[in-house]
């Protein structure tokens, strides 16, 4: 929910107006934000994170697809794994612990109640077909590595089955 001040933003005791917020096992409950801060996540944490992970998408594909042998395709898979959790490992690295604690001791309450449906059981199956389609879009459709490759030199390999390639 939005809140009118940063004040309002932690449940507070009714007596003490100018204290701390209140602690319920340990935890610091967030009521809401102010518009002003739901603003400044959304233009510094959201927004540059689907534009990082959709232009790592974007070049990891192509620079996977560009691969020649699987051992370096798994290593590069491996690499791109890394850049994706690097700011884990910054997050680690860089924040001091009295933060990292304080953010653990941060309660969000969710107030939502989600029913029992065909969407809350197989919902994350949508996932999986929305992968699928991209494989199938990417590489039939959008890879830029192999322009108008379309799978053209299969009829030349029917044509002369009796020829063998040497290798290396």
């Amino acid at each position: 929910p939005t809140v009118a001040t940063v004040y309002d933003i932690f449940r507070h005791d009714d007596d003490e107006r100018n204290g701390r917020p209140i602690r319920e096992e340990g935890k610091v409950i967030v009521v809401g934000l102010t518009l002003g801060i739901k603003a400044v996540l959304l233009l510094f944490v959201f927004v540059p994170r689907l534009a990082v992970n959709t232009i790592l998408l974007w070049l990891g594909c192509r620079w996977l697809v560009a691969t020649d042998n699987l051992e370096e395709v798994f290593l590069n898979a491996v690499a791109l794994e890394f850049v994706l959790n690097l700011k884990e490992l910054i997050y680690l690295a860089v924040i001091p612990m009295r933060n990292k604690v304080e953010t653990q001791e941060l309660l969000i309450p969710m107030n939502v109640e989600e029913r029992a449906g065909y969407l809350s059981y197989l919902g994350a199956f949508g996932w999986l077909v929305l992968g699928i389609l991209w494989v199938y879009l990417y590489l039939y459709h959008l890879q830029g590595v192999l322009v108008d490759y379309k799978w053209d030199i299969r009829a030349a390999c029917r044509l002369a089955p009796h020829v063998h390639w040497a290798s290396g």
